[in-house]
Formats: C-alpha cells, structure tokens, sequence
C-alpha cells in the first residue's frame, strides 16, 4: 500500500499512480504505447475484496469525470461514486 505502480503520462507531465491497499495487478497494457481515454490497461484485485465483495468496473467519457469532480466538491471520486451507488441499490424501485 502507498507503492507507486505504474506512471501515468499526460502531454509533458508524469503521474505517480499509488496502490490504495494490498493485493495484486495484472498488466494488460504495453508500456511506452499510446491508450485512450476508457481504455482499459489492466486490472487489480485487492486483498481486501476477497472476502466475497462484488468488484465492478465503471468507465467514464472525459465529459463525465468532469461533470462528478463538479458535483462530489471535495470528497474522493472513489467515496462519492461509492454512495451513489450504494443509494442506488437501497432506494425502493419505481413502479
């Protein structure tokens, strides 16, 4: 946790892209190549979620991760998608 694991190029900046916990990652993705937006460069499976969590992946246009960094103020992407998500599942079904 806290390691970087991979670096993430944009125009002439580097990101240092941190683990958040535990557990392991499988690189699909070549390094040195080009990927777009919502392309997917591999996946990760955190120790913590095997305890028999459901893991999903949510892919976002560019447009969208503008529009949730506008509504989720300062909480992490992470937390505010998790609530919407969990409210989502609790909330009673429209007839």
């Amino acid at each position: 946790m806290g390691e970087v694991i991979f670096e993430l190029e944009i125009d002439d900046a580097v990101y240092e892209i941190e683990s958040l916990h535990t557990g392991f990652m499988k690189i699909s993705g070549i390094p040195g190549n080009t990927y777009k937006v919502g392309d997917s460069i591999g996946s990760v499976v955190c120790d913590h979620l095997r305890d028999g969590t459901a893991v999903f992946g949510i892919e976002l246009a560019l447009s969208e991760v503008s529009k949730l960094d506008a509504l989720r103020g300062d909480r992490s992407r992470r937390d505010y998608l998790g609530d919407l998500i969990r409210a989502a599942l609790t909330a009673p079904a429209s007839e």
